[in-house]
């Protein structure tokens, strides 16, 4: 019985002026055209080739109603808006993240004391502990076994929780809030203004977004406008829930960002 061989992905484009050609071919543009291909190696030099293709293809696919007069003007506007909506998320996932990390860091060191973070089994199913370990052991995270029964692990570096946090990638930190608010069930550490507790699923839901949202930021992935607004709106959601004024404290960013980007002229002498 004779069986076909897997059919090859085809091979990507890897000079820039292969790259640039991809890119006109999508859009259906003349790929010989010198000042044209010029300003497409350019943008793709400056903001990557697959976020740019990304953008090439989203303008291709609106084209296909005969709407778009200037295709490659469409595609820049494409990925500036796109880059526009990550920077907003940006601050929301920002703020999620810290906020997070603040809340986990409160309950327990209430509970547990300032040193809170040595037994990851209080914080992590202890199931989970091993694969902990496997996934932070490049970032410097150390532990040992305690003496006595049942060999419990112990972190012995870093020291201090502020320490331990900032080396938490945001998988895990996520595990971590959703245990705790599992295990508190007579609060949980989400709880509305009215002190009452967050459901379980709600949370997950809210915290897995943060995730997601975060993680499509720092690639820079083009996002539909119902992707956008779906974590826009699941982020604020979380924010309020930790006691954010969303809309104050994203005016006060872009005041700030605003005086950076402009800042008034000097005096006049």
């Amino acid at each position: 019985m004779s069986i076909n061989p897997p059919s090859r992905a085809p091979r990507e484009p890897r000079t820039l002026d292969e790259r640039a050609t991809q890119v006109l071919d999508v859009l259906g543009l003349p790929t010989d055209a010198p000042d044209l291909r010029d300003r497409v190696k350019t943008f793709i030099v400056c903001n990557g080739y697959h976020g740019v293709l990304a953008a090439a293809a989203n303008t291709a696919h609106h084209a296909k109603g005969g709407t778009v007069a200037n295709p490659w003007a469409y595609t820049v506007g494409v990925y500036n808006n796109n880059l526009a909506q990550l920077s907003h998320l940006y601050y929301l996932t920002h703020w999620a993240e810290t906020g997070l990390r603040s809340q986990l860091d409160l309950h327990y060191v209430v509970a547990n004391g300032e040193a809170w973070h040595r037994f990851p089994d209080t914080y992590l199913p202890p199931r989970r502990v091993d694969n902990f370990f496997a996934a932070h052991g490049a970032m410097g995270i150390r532990w040992q076994y305690v003496r006595g029964p049942g060999r419990r692990q112990e972190i012995v570096v870093p020291a201090t929780p502020a320490e331990f946090l900032e080396k938490v990638t945001m998988g895990w930190l996520i595990q971590m809030v959703i245990h705790v608010h599992q295990h508190t069930r007579s609060r949980g550490i989400l709880v509305t203004r009215t002190g009452k507790r967050i459901a379980t699923s709600e949370v997950i839901r809210l915290v897995e977004a943060a995730r997601d949202a975060r993680n499509d930021v720092a690639h820079n992935h083009l996002l539909t406008l119902d992707q956008y607004t779906r974590y826009r709106g699941t982020l604020r959601r979380l924010l309020e829930v930790m006691r954010y004024d969303v809309d104050k404290a994203v005016a006060g960013v872009e005041r700030v960002r605003a005086d950076l980007l402009y800042p008034p002229p000097p005096p006049l002498p």
